[in-house]
């Protein structure tokens, strides 16, 4: 089972090209449910013992592709909590 991708990433960028135009009104279904994926996508858990892994909390956190992924990315973190605060 493949379960990596980019899709918050990439979800984040689209969600800021639009908000950028004259088009979301026009598209304002699409960004509805982009903003969905996006907070769908945010890690509500630490990894269990994390620590004993020398993993980093990820709690709070946005990854590359999904929650699912569990992998904290800064850039992505950031990119997601701009297109929140839209």
């Amino acid at each position: 089972m493949v379960y990596d991708g980019c899709q918050s990433w990439e979800t984040a960028f689209i969600v800021q090209a639009y908000c950028s135009t004259d088009l979301v009104n026009e598209f304002s279904q699409t960004l509805t449910k982009a903003h969905e994926f996006i907070k769908k996508s945010q890690v509500l858990e630490n990894h269990p013992d994390y620590e004993a892994y020398y993993r980093h909390r990820s709690k709070g956190s946005w990854t590359l592709s999904t929650a699912d992924n569990g992998w904290c990315v800064s850039d992505c973190t950031a990119e997601a909590l701009k297109v929140n605060a839209y």
